[in-house]
């Protein structure tokens, strides 16, 4: 349940929220989704990762990023 008493309370300001946004992202490029992740990964980089299931089409792995990434088998 939302506490909108709570919400109403806090020191938001639209036009500081939109510069510190831009600053964080003004070194990224946007037409390179590879940029948004962390790390120097790039195209056909090697990457370490652990193995957590191989099923009949797929393997999933972890690397250690926000989501685990499968390979056609």
């Amino acid at each position: 349940m939302v506490n909108r008493n709570l919400i109403r309370g806090l020191d938001y300001d639209d036009e500081l929220m939109e510069q510190e946004l831009n600053e964080s992202l003004a070194d990224m490029d946007p037409d390179d989704p590879l940029s948004l992740i962390a790390g120097d990964v790039t195209l056909n980089t090697i990457v370490v990762g652990k193995i957590l299931r191989v099923d009949d089409e797929f393997v999933l792995l972890d690397v250690g990023y926000k989501s685990e990434g499968q390979i056609h088998r």
